[in-house]
């Protein structure tokens, strides 16, 4: 797999994953159809979250895997609360996230400099 196809999966295993907590109880079609300021910010930061921690477990020596860890099962914890609905995300039904986290994954460019260290 190209660093582009390893990006590209982590990113959809990210989206899917949140996804698969919210569906219970928010349209997860629209939260991942939005673009820009209509994207609620704090589940593109567990999105994003899911997805680093997708991508360092690519890579060799599992690079950084002791912070992405914490913050992938500090997210799974968070998203858990909210598909009990013991934790109410500030999600309006009409303005949600974009249909993907490409944008807030450029800071995966830490990791692509990583991989051309390492691959």
């Amino acid at each position: 797999q190209t660093k582009d196809d390893i990006r590209h999966n982590a990113e959809i295993e990210a989206i899917e994953e949140v996804a698969s907590y919210l569906m219970t109880r928010f349209d997860t079609r629209l939260i991942f159809s939005r673009r820009g300021k209509e994207r609620n910010k704090l589940i593109v930061m567990h999105t994003v979250d899911v997805a680093l921690y997708h991508l360092s477990a690519a890579m060799p020596g599992k690079l950084g895997s002791e912070i992405r860890q914490e913050r992938y099962e500090r997210t799974i914890h968070w998203l858990e609360g909210v598909a009990k609905g013991n934790i109410n995300p500030c999600i309006r039904q009409n303005l949600m996230f974009a249909d993907s986290v490409a944008l807030f994954l450029r800071a995966s460019s830490l990791f692509s400099t990583a991989c051309k260290r390492t691959f």
